[in-house]
């Protein structure tokens, strides 16, 4: 699954931005402040989780609670001073997305008529999704999709009074069941499609968090996080993984071990191969940087994944060492790596 083209309006700088013909491995470079973290971040709001606000009956009278509502439509929070100049008008988006036919296959079993209308000989079937997101005031915005096209048939339509699942004739055999089931089954598999990895990938002190209190991957919950993974009997072959290519070609720079020190602190070692076991920030900053990028990838459930500033603390050689492991990566697990640059040449 990958991102081939996508146009957006109205988004922070992006005004009027249309990119198309990309492969599943893209780099966008350009001089700073030119609009290339905007479009990390356009895409990651698109996928993220959106919420509805549900009114529940308690024992002290009514409350709100956010409720999960998918991708594809719902409330987005924390969402002030991202339209164009602030104008509040609504942010418009159409994105053209190939799925391999393995992968549509395996979201779920559908049923039998819908799979012979898939195109023969076809490696990959298109989904084009169109939306909007506009303003709720203060910080609430949101999104909802406006028409969805499958191999080139109307698939979702949400202008008419009531919305309309595979509406196009070539779906008329199935039942109204079948055409949400299938809606549903397609569109769920979108939710959190992107990750976005953030620039700031400096580690920093970390003090020991309770077992019971899981920890989110982040570049400063990184140590607590192979910490706890770890110890876990599912996760503890990521860290394993993790360990593995940061111990191998190309980048070969030692054995991780996370281990405590002094009250309540954890600390992360590497060993390198003259047996020297030091603290990874005396190993220099590009090592950080390769041990924090390596956890996101690996732990990473998204298809779709954004490297913003890959080449922060990077000498120019292991740019090119680490591009090519990650393209490495695509080609086994047809993922897509959006790479942003802060230099031009990059």
């Amino acid at each position: 699954m990958y991102i081939h083209q996508f146009t957006v309006h109205n988004y922070r700088s992006l005004k009027n931005v249309s990119i198309g013909d990309l492969s599943n491995a893209v780099i966008l470079y350009g001089e700073n402040d030119s609009g290339k973290s905007n479009i990390l971040s356009f895409l990651d709001v698109v996928f993220q989780q959106k919420y509805t606000d549900e009114v529940i009956e308690g024992p002290n009278g009514k409350f709100v609670q956010k409720k999960s509502s998918g991708f594809w439509t719902g409330q987005i929070i924390d969402f002030s001073n991202n339209f164009y100049l602030n104008n509040q008008k609504p942010i418009t988006f159409s994105i053209q997305i190939k799925i391999e036919r393995s992968e549509l296959l395996e979201i779920k079993r559908f049923p039998k008529k819908f799979v012979e209308m898939l195109p023969k000989n076809h490696n990959n079937d298109v989904l084009i999704i169109e939306g909007q997101i506009v303003t709720l005031g203060g910080d609430r915005a949101e999104m909802s999709l406006t028409r969805v096209n499958f191999n080139q048939k109307l698939f979702y339509n949400g202008e008419t009074k009531t919305p309309e699942f595979l509406s196009a004739p070539e779906f008329n055999d199935l039942s109204l069941a079948e055409k949400t089931d299938i809606f549903n089954g397609v569109m769920n598999s979108l939710d959190t499609a992107f990750l976005r990895i953030p620039p700031d990938r400096f580690l920093s002190e970390e003090q020991e968090e309770h077992r019971d209190n899981k920890v989110e991957l982040s570049s400063k919950t990184l140590k607590n996080w192979l910490f706890q993974s770890s110890h876990d009997q599912t996760a503890e072959k990521l860290t394993r993984e993790i360990t593995r290519q940061f111990n191998s070609r190309p980048f070969n720079h030692g054995n991780i071990s996370i281990v405590r020190i002094g009250k309540n602190q954890i600390e992360a070692f590497v060993e390198g191969k003259n047996g020297l076991k030091l603290p990874i920030g005396r190993r220099g900053s590009g090592v950080q940087q390769i041990l924090t990028i390596l956890s996101y990838i690996t732990q990473a459930n998204s298809p779709i994944v954004g490297i913003e500033e890959l080449e922060i603390n990077l000498s120019p050689n292991t740019q090119k060492l680490l591009v090519t492991s990650l393209l490495e990566l695509i080609n086994s697990q047809s993922s897509v790596v959006e790479l942003s640059a802060s230099r031009r040449g990059h």
